[in-house]
């Protein structure tokens, strides 16, 4: 009996992991519902050329794919006014730092920006999370894995994408 189920668990295990997850599994790390396809992650490997763990601040490790239902995720952003970090000293404008949340996951997940954008850049962003998000069931989230502080796993925000399309934070990364 003993054997029996330990035969039982061996196929579950072999036969019901997608075949995305079992050929990268550091970089596909949940289901993909259906939405990557095997360009998606063979372009985070060709890109980094990666090694599953980061190896020192400078070469993080690389990016890695999750995916969750869209109604547990939020894409938010915050502003205030600084100097422009694209320009003059003297000139002030309106900057953002964007998130988009996971919540509903232990721990709870976080993707955010590299820097300080100006703010029309967190507003286009958040226009193509509308578009690409709105009545799509699942969302897959690309990033750096980066700290976990106070039960929140923080990443760097690559990409995201759902069954309507993708946005990217270089966009010759969205291949559909």
């Amino acid at each position: 009996m003993k054997s029996f189920i330990l035969y039982i668990l061996f196929l579950n295990h072999a036969w019901g992991v997608p075949a995305l997850q079992k050929k990268y599994p550091h970089g596909l790390l949940t289901d993909d519902y259906g939405i990557l396809n095997e360009r998606d992650l063979l372009a985070d490997v060709e890109d980094a050329k990666p090694t599953p763990y980061r190896i020192n601040e400078v070469q993080p490790a690389y990016r890695r794919w999750q995916c969750f239902p869209t109604k547990y995720v939020s894409f938010t952003y915050e502003t205030w006014k600084d100097n422009d970090p694209m320009g003059s000293a003297n000139v002030i404008v309106d900057l953002c730092l964007f998130s988009i949340e996971v919540k509903n996951t232990k721990p709870t997940h976080s993707y955010g920006g590299r820097r300080a954008y100006r703010l029309a850049f967190c507003k286009g962003l958040e226009k193509s999370w509308n578009r690409l998000s709105k009545n799509a069931p699942y969302v897959c989230l690309n990033g750096h894995p980066e700290s976990f502080e106070h039960g929140k796993k923080n990443w760097t925000w690559e990409q995201f994408k759902t069954s309507k399309g993708c946005e990217s934070y270089f966009q010759r990364s969205c291949i559909q």
